[in-house]
């Protein structure tokens, strides 16, 4: 991270950086390895104010190598921090009820009094969006999708499509959390296709959004592979403000519990940008489960073991299931920054023990600077929405994750601004 003030264009800490990486790899680093620098390693910038060191695909260092390195990053007098930068990974009728304070199976008081979203506007940055689908199809045909960031408003849904690496969602993931925010099947005008699983016009889908009536402007930030390449804060939000949103779903992060540059980055837009809310899924580092070949045993916070055993032996005997469930892991919540709406996961009506009760996945706090963190819980258990396609489709698909939880949310804030914008 380039201090603050350093009045150098990056191309010049860039350089110096450059030149001394490949001096101290020669020194520390070519013991036992065919590869050059060039080979192994790419020094980019990353903004005005960030050099990323990136291992390229198939090169192996070793830790000696590695921590050579970056002794040699944080050497430069104009460095101020040197952090690791993990990969970016991505990690409804019911829950909408819930959302809007309701009981089960009853009337949606936000709906019933009109607020649906209409008006409002959110973005999301993800695998993409798949415009087949008849919870995003426009008859008049999609929104241009690649770099120009083109605005067009009088498309039913989508009024923007920046494509930062491809134009589709390979994944599945994006289509599916965009349907949570705000997806809603056609109707009329041919707007449906003839068989492909699509309703009858006129019969209201589950897998509707928190804010149907609302658009979308849509960031993808996925390659063909796995990973996902989020921008900074300026250009990512600065093209989805452009579009008319106030609203930005991120259901993906790192993992990594303290304060980085990206939160930083992410808070001082939002500061500069009152009107705009991010929304962040927390993370499902909170539990996870293993097979031991031994015997089950429960752990709280990864510790204590409470003695139980699933076979019903309590012999600690070896059978078929016999695995090890960790769940309440604290300080697992990811993209921390201040000003962030960080949403963790909550069970489902007829989910577990339902929907009072966070779900053993979900990523817990405080963050590690000892801030409260997530701010807010929603429904993330078997949420059901959009399923991409290949061709023209009502298909929806269930998923759980705070991917899942975070759109909801997202979805909910529009919905509570259009009753603020509406009076």
């Amino acid at each position: 991270i380039i201090c603050p003030g350093d009045s150098d264009p990056i191309k010049t800490p860039l350089r110096k950086v450059n030149n001394a990486l490949m001096l101290d790899y020669k020194n520390s680093c070519t013991a036992g390895t065919v590869r050059g620098y060039t080979d192994t390693f790419t020094l980019t910038a990353v903004g005005n104010s960030r050099l990323q060191l990136h291992q390229k695909d198939g090169a192996l260092v070793n830790n000696k190598c590695l921590m050579a390195l970056v002794k040699s990053l944080a050497e430069h007098p104009f460095v101020c921090k040197v952090e690791k930068d993990p990969p970016i990974v991505v990690s409804n009728d019911k829950a909408r009820w819930i959302m809007q304070g309701s009981a089960p199976n009853k009337k949606l008081p936000f709906f019933d009094a009109g607020i649906t979203g209409s008006g409002q506007t959110a973005q999301i940055s993800d695998t993409g969006l798949d415009v087949n689908s008849c919870y995003f199809y426009d008859s008049s045909g999609a929104v241009v999708k690649d770099k120009s960031g083109t605005v067009d408003r009088s498309k039913r849904k989508v009024v923007q499509y920046y494509a930062v690496i491809n134009n589709k969602d390979g994944h599945g993931h994006g289509t599916h959390c965009a349907g949570i925010i705000l997806g809603k099947r056609c109707t009329g005008n041919g707007c449906l296709a003839t068989g492909n699983g699509c309703l009858a016009d006129g019969v209201v889908t589950e897998a509707d959004g928190s804010a149907p009536d609302a658009k979308i402007a849509v960031y993808d930030i996925d390659d063909k592979y796995t990973f996902l390449y989020p921008d900074n804060a300026d250009p990512m939000f600065k093209h989805g403000m452009s579009a008319g949103a106030t609203v930005h779903s991120a259901s993906w992060g790192n993992d990594v519990n303290a304060y980085q540059d990206h939160d930083r980055d992410f808070d001082k837009f939002q500061y500069n940008n009152p009107s705009f809310l991010v929304v962040f899924a927390a993370g499902n580092r909170g539990g996870y489960s293993y097979y031991d070949g031994y015997y089950d045993d429960y752990y709280y916070d990864g510790s204590a073991d409470d003695g139980c055993s699933d076979d019903g032996s309590g012999d600690g005997g070896s059978d078929s299931s016999d695995h090890v469930i960790v769940f309440n892991i604290k300080n697992t919540s990811s993209s921390v920054a201040k000003n962030n709406l960080n949403v963790c996961a909550t069970m489902n009506d007829g989910e577990g023990l339902g929907q009072y009760y966070i779900a053993h996945f979900s990523s817990m706090g405080p963050s590690s600077d000892g801030r409260i963190k997530p701010d807010i819980c929603a429904p993330g258990t078997m949420i059901n929405s959009a399923k991409k396609s290949t061709s023209r489709t009502c298909a929806s698909q269930t998923m759980s994750g705070t991917s899942m939880s975070c759109p909801g949310v997202a979805g909910s804030t529009l919905l509570l601004r259009q009753y603020f914008m509406d009076g």
